[in-house]
């Protein structure tokens, strides 16, 4: 019998918010075919022949293995932005395959497939989304303060305005850092992270390392992503060594440090290495100063 005679070759759907994945069942209800845009409004939509209401924000996936039709992801988004932070976190997984490819395209191969992407193009990808909608956010960088190596060095995430406040968010490894309940700003969090006095708040279930898809000079990085990226307590001793000094980018392709944090610089190779890596010049900037450029809205002053 042919697949497509098959009476159970119905696409799978499903809705993904945060750390739920729940199955959704077609409905009858008047609709309209499914948009070709990644990000669209709450709304009834036809999928692969069936109907379906979409009617709350998150991530919608369409599956359909047999017979063999493509795959449909949309976001419904309706102006929650932590929704659509978590969203973004499900499209993504780290590796290198689409490192090098645009935002605009990036958004096209989003509507059917995984994104394999890593730390910082998975931050400037979610920034690109963001500012779609009028949401302020930047890519951050923190370092390590030990010796450097030839890898583990640093640690590339996104801060987000939520609530009126800055809100650290680490879209390659989909969690964001609470301290007392409170989302945490990128300087912040090194301060409780040193003190290993936070929690992790999922994003998204999401895999979190594609197997083979990251190497650099035919070495293949994906073993190591997922030792660090496999528990709660490898993440938690990976960012207390990546998680240390603060490298705020500017406008000049450089990058700010609070002065404060010079004491703490550890390894003088550190800077140096950073700017063979193309970061530079890398500035220390008084802590007010700092303060007023990076957290004025809502940040008073600087952990010492």
């Amino acid at each position: 019998m042919a697949t497509e005679q098959l009476s159970g070759n119905r696409p799978y759907a499903y809705h993904l918010r945060m750390m739920n994945v729940n199955p959704i069942a077609p409905a009858d209800v008047p609709a309209v075919d499914l948009p070709d845009t990644l990000i669209i409004p709450p709304g009834n939509y036809r999928v692969q022949g069936q109907t379906y209401a979409l009617t709350e924000e998150g991530l919608y996936r369409f599956l359909c293995p047999l017979p063999l039709k493509d795959n449909q992801q949309r976001i419904v988004y309706a102006g929650d932005p932590v929704t659509l932070i978590s969203s973004v976190c499900w499209l993504n997984t780290h590796g290198g395959r689409h490192d090098a490819v645009p935002n605009e395209a990036l958004m096209e191969i989003a509507k059917m497939e995984k994104l394999i992407i890593t730390c910082g193009k998975a931050s400037l990808f979610c920034v690109y989304v963001l500012s779609q909608y009028g949401i302020p956010a930047r890519m951050v960088q923190a370092s390590t303060r030990e010796e450097p190596n030839s890898y583990d060095m640093g640690h590339a995430l996104m801060e987000a305005q939520v609530d009126g406040k800055w809100a650290l968010f680490d879209i390659d490894a989909h969690v964001a850092l609470r301290h007392n309940g409170k989302r945490l700003s990128l300087i912040e969090a090194l301060e409780w992270i040193e003190k290993d006095d936070y929690d992790l708040e999922g994003l998204s279930h999401a895999v979190c390392t594609a197997i083979g898809s990251f190497s650099e000079d035919g070495y293949d990085y994906s073993l190591y992503m997922e030792t660090n990226f496999s528990s709660e307590v490898l993440l938690r001793r990976w960012y207390r060594r990546v998680m240390q000094f603060p490298l705020m980018p500017n406008s000049d392709g450089g990058c700010c440090y609070p002065q404060s944090f010079a004491a703490r610089l550890g390894s003088t190779a550190l800077i140096a290495l950073w700017q063979q890596r193309g970061i530079n010049p890398i500035m220390a900037l008084p802590d007010d100063e700092f303060a007023r450029l990076f957290y004025s809205e809502t940040v008073a002053g600087l952990p010492v």
